[in-house]
């Protein structure tokens, strides 16, 4: 397909994405928190390696250290769309400006 959508799993992809490792702190509508490596990323979500189950449907707040010298990216709402043993995938919610434009320049290749 052209342009940045295309079909996996039966679903439409809306934004381009990218395979990495990143370090992520995932904070629980509990106020647990729990650690986990970022595998796949959008500027409209994410995939989340962990060992710790965080249930469909469940709300979220991310904190993705993309590049080490620099801010965390944090994304103030996000929804768990899907969850397996170790994985989940979140739908970004809410960003923040500053957020939403380091999210934005990492994708266009720029780390400031």
């Amino acid at each position: 397909m052209e342009g940045s959508e295309r079909v996996w799993m039966g679903e439409i992809r809306r934004h381009a994405r990218v395979a990495l490792e990143c370090p992520v702190v995932v904070y629980q509508d509990d106020g647990a928190s729990v650690t986990g490596t970022v595998f796949d990323l959008s500027l409209g979500g994410c995939a989340i390696e962990s060992e710790a189950a965080v249930p469909v449907e469940s709300h979220v707040v991310l904190e993705l250290r993309l590049i080490e010298d620099q801010p965390a990216v944090k994304v103030e709402l996000g929804r768990v769309s899907w969850a397996t043993r170790r994985e989940f995938g979140v739908q970004f919610v809410l960003l923040d400006g500053a957020s939403r434009a380091r999210l934005e320049r990492f994708f266009m290749g720029g780390s400031k």
